[in-house]
Formats: structure tokens, C-alpha cells, sequence
């Protein structure tokens, strides 16, 4: 449905779910709308291309600016982008000139080369359906993006949120985990989050600091940036060291806790047990720190390398918080339905989907060079079918 309205600037966009029953804007008012959970609202605001290019005509067209409500529960701007595509923009001077083509479309929640993209779900909003998914029943996975792209194709394959990868961030700049920098990492964040209307929450490491005002800081930084929630490790973020005295990290996941507790919308705080990654495998330790960050606050806890559906059911049954399994490691990965039966709550895939992506990636690289063939095109989505996604 489309809903003609005031002319308004064309930059603006805004929230339907923070307006008033009327909003003034110039000499009309704009009605609240009711969305269905899963309905996007876009705003397209379009300038005519004229068949006579004439600076009086592109000067008319651009005065004559018609913003549009598009309500469509589409995911693809394809399924919709004709319901406009071929109007006139409105204007008594254009009614005998229809134009060829419309430039300058902004479509809300869609992210074009010509096109500029904002996204009707406030953070707010995408922070509660986040929440939400924690507490709801069952079992969801969280998958990894590394950039932009997979982060809309994998939205398209219906997934309910997303979480960053620290590793397959550092990656994609050539580096290993632990080395990018803060602003870089949070550089990669801000990628993600702009190319996806989902809930995205972000692997922070140890925040890159070890004094608890640079974890502050740290979860404030994760906010601006757009994320509903980050994780918080208990050691060195990239090495082989130790995990923090228990003490130091709980007070670590506290600070983080009450950061997030001050900001204006439910922001996820996952504590995270690192002893099975790191040189002190001990699954005693790692409950017992599991417990001691629940009782600090934390809304999720998660121990990435668990040996068994033995240690993870132990885990869930020792906490009564959420727990975050990372699946992707070789013979520790178990299925969905075991890992449910065993109490996990949310599954996140760490740097497992980039790595699937690069294995096929070099195993096509090899093929080219050392047998001059080029099969492995046969197993590639073609263009039309990897656009659809994006």
C-alpha cells in the first residue's frame, strides 16, 4: 500500500512506532501507523529524471519532491521497488511529462549504491527483540557475519539476530584475532549493524583494556555504535595467557553490567569463561566463574570450547541465565536438538561461517592451479541468485 503525503526534506526519516497519533510536518500531518511485528515501513522520497533535461525542468522536479509510506512485508527491494518505480512524482508541471526513470530513490531499510538507507527499527526496538529471543521458548541460532554483505545475505536467510566475530573481523582486515585495534573493530561494527535491520550484538573481546574504566567506556562506545548487546571475555583477547583472577573478572563483568544497565534500552551483557581455549581446562573453574558473573549480573554466559554434552548440560544446569554454545569447532559442535535437550539457550557460530566461506575459496584457488580447471564454478550461486540475497 502506498500512502501519498506532505512534502517533506528528502533526508528526513523517521520511527513510526515513536510518533504521536499526529506528527506536524509543513502544512500536513502524518498519521501514525500501526505495523504488523514483521512489516517494514520504507520512505521513498524520488526526484523525476526528465526526457527533456532542461535546468528549469530538473529544477521543477526537484521542488516537487512527493514522500511515500511503503508498507510490504518484502525483503528484497525488488519485490517492491516497481509499486513506485513508474509513478510521476506529482507535480501539475509533470502531469504531461511523465518521466523515464526516477533517480535519487531513498528506500528505508534497503542499502543501494544510488540510494541512501535508514532503517524504521529504532535500537530501542531491536534491543527488545533481542531481549526477547532469550526469553522466549526454545532454542535460536545467532550466526556471525564478517562485513556487510554476508550480514544482509544471511538476515535474508531468516535469521532473528546476528553476532560479530572478532576473529573473522581481524581476518578480513589480514590480521589475526586480538589485533585490530578498538576503533577498528568498532569501524567493522558499525558496517554490520548499518547493513541490516536485525539485532546485532558484538564480540568485544576483553574490551581492549584491563582497568575497568576502559570496559566503561568500551560498552558505551559498543552503544553508540548501534549494537543491542556485546560479550566480555575473562583474558587476553588474542593470546595464550591465563584467564584474569576470578576477582578481577567479576568486577569486570560488573562495571559492564552497570554500564549497560544505565543505557536507555536493554542492552545484553554475555560473560564469557575462556578456561577451555586458554591453557586451564578445568570445568569446576569454569562453573564457578560462570556462576560468580551470573551473580554480577550478566544476562547471558557462555564457555566457548566445551569438551562434551556432558560439560554443557553441567554448565546449564549450574546457572539460571541464558547460555551462549559456540558451535564450529571440529568434534565439539553437537546438533541443534542436542545441544536444546542439553539447556542451551542461544548458539553462535564464532568465526566458523567466514572460515566455510575462505575453505571454498581456496579449494578453488588450488583447483585453478594445479589442474587448470574451473569446476568449481558448477557449485557457485550464480549473480541473479546471490543478488536476491543481498
Amino acid at each position: 500500500m502506498i500512502l501519498p503525503f506532505t512534502r517533506l526534506s528528502a533526508d528526513l526519516a523517521w520511527n513510526a512506532s515513536n510518533l504521536p497519533d499526529t506528527r506536524e510536518f509543513g502544512d500536513g500531518t502524518f498519521p501514525k501507523i500501526a505495523l504488523r511485528r514483521k512489516a517494514l515501513v520504507r520512505v521513498a522520497t524520488r526526484t523525476a529524471s526528465l526526457s527533456a533535461p532542461s535546468k528549469q525542468k530538473r529544477q521543477s522536479a526537484r521542488a516537487h519532491l512527493t514522500p511515500q509510506i511503503v508498507l510490504s512485508t518484502a525483503r528484497n527491494p525488488r519485490d517492491w521497488r516497481g509499486k513506485v518505480s513508474g509513478e510521476c512524482c506529482g507535480s501539475p508541471e509533470h502531469a504531461q511529462s511523465r518521466p523515464r526513470r526516477h533517480d535519487g530513490l531513498v528506500m528505508l531499510g534497503w542499502q543501494r549504491t544510488r540510494e541512501r538507507c535508514f532503517y524504521m527499527a529504532s535500537q530501542e526496538e531491536k534491543a527488545a527483540r533481542f531481549r526477547s529471543l532469550h526469553v522466549g521458548p526454545g532454542v535460536f541460532v545467532i550466526p556471525n557475519p564478517w562485513d556487510a554483505g554476508s550480514a544482509r545475505v544471511l538476515g535474508s536467510l531468516g535469521f532473528q539476530a546476528l553476532a560479530t566475530s572478532s576473529s573473522a573481523s581481524a581476518s578480513v582486515c589480514g590480521r589475526r584475532d586480538g589485533e585490530l585495534a578498538r576503533s577498528e573493530t568498532l569501524a567493522c561494527i558499525r558496517a554490520i549493524v548499518a547493513a541490516t535491520d536485525l539485532p546485532v550484538s558484538g564480540d568485544l573481546g576483553d574490551h581492549f583494556c584491563g582497568d575497568l574504566s576502559g570496559v566503561a567506556e568500551t560498552i558505551q562506545l559498543a552503544a553508540e555504535a548501534g549494537l543491542v548487546g556485546c560479550s566480555i571475555e575473562d583474558s587476553k583477547t588474542g593470546s595464550q595467557q591465563s584467564v584474569f583472577e576470578l576477582g578481577l573478572a567479576t568486577e569486570r563483568v560488573a562495571v559492564a553490567v552497570e554500564v549497560a544497565r544505565s543505557l536507555p534500552f536493554p542492552f545484553t551483557l554475555t560473560a564469557r569463561a575462556e578456561n577451555f581455549i586458554r591453557p586451564n581446562p578445568s570445568l569446576d573453574d569454569t562453573i564457578k566463574r560462570l556462576v560468580a558473573y551470573e551473580k554480577a549480573g550478566a544476562d547471558v554466559l557462555f564457555a566457548p570450547g566445551l569438551p562434551s554434552l556432558d560439560a554443557v548440560r553441567e554448565v546449564c544446569a549450574a546457572v539460571t541465565r541464558p547460555v551462549n554454545f559456540m558451535a564450529g569447532i571440529k568434534g565439539k559442535s553437537f546438533t541443534l536438538a542436542e545441544l536444546a535437550a542439553a539447556g542451551v539457550k542461544r548458539i553462535s557460530l564464532g568465526s566458523s561461517l567466514f572460515r566455510a566461506a575462505m575453505t571454498s575459496m581456496v579449494d578453488a584457488a588450488r583447483e585453478i592451479r594445479d589442474h587448470g580447471t574451473f569446476d568449481y564454478t558448477d557449485r557457485c550461486l550464480s549473480a541473479p541468485d546471490w543478488y536476491a540475497l543481498l
